[in-house]
């Protein structure tokens, strides 16, 4: 485990960010990290902005779970997978654009961010149950023509907001 330095908010184990236990309000995770571990940032609520290395690849369950003033987060393009409730609870979040690396978002990733307004997901292919259950005020949703339908029930309730779906192609889909 690691706790050094400038990086001294940060617990480590090799290349997996196990915990951070700082207060502020903007965050850089120090490259190498390759995998934000369950819960690291939970209920971090000074936090705005976090800044995610290149090497990571993965987002593990309940990573940002409460962060509610969590602003700006930019995930990097070699992530594959977001977990279970990952930004459940993150209200501030108004955007998020997945690279096209991003297959697979876990059970609640993005339940209750009821400020998102915006999302692009053009990789994701498996979405887990109830992925933006209750993000009220979603208008724009970029999703993958390769996402499989057998996992769009109960993904979007009361996504009331959602009017079309745009697909990474360029073709939308109107809802009557």
């Amino acid at each position: 485990m690691t706790k050094s330095g400038l990086f001294s908010d940060f617990h480590t184990d090799r290349c997996t960010l196990l915990s951070y236990e700082g207060r502020a309000e903007s965050v850089t995770v120090p490259e190498g990290i390759e995998v934000i571990g369950p819960g690291a940032f939970k209920a971090c609520v000074s936090l705005k902005k976090i800044t995610l290395p290149q090497s990571l690849r993965a987002i593990m369950p309940e990573a940002f779970k409460g962060c509610r003033r969590l602003e700006d987060v930019r995930i990097p393009p070699r992530v594959s997978h977001i977990g279970a409730y990952a930004f459940h609870r993150c209200h501030s979040l108004t955007h998020i654009s997945l690279p096209p690396s991003v297959e697979e978002l876990g059970d609640c990733a993005f339940l209750y961010c009821d400020h998102l307004t915006s999302l692009h997901m053009p990789g994701v292919r498996r979405l887990g149950k109830q992925a933006f259950v209750n993000d009220v005020l979603l208008k724009e949703l970029v999703i993958s023509p390769e996402l499989q339908e057998d996992c769009l029930c109960d993904v979007f309730t009361s996504c009331s907001g959602l009017s079309s779906i745009t697909f990474s192609g360029g073709e939308t889909y109107s809802f009557p």
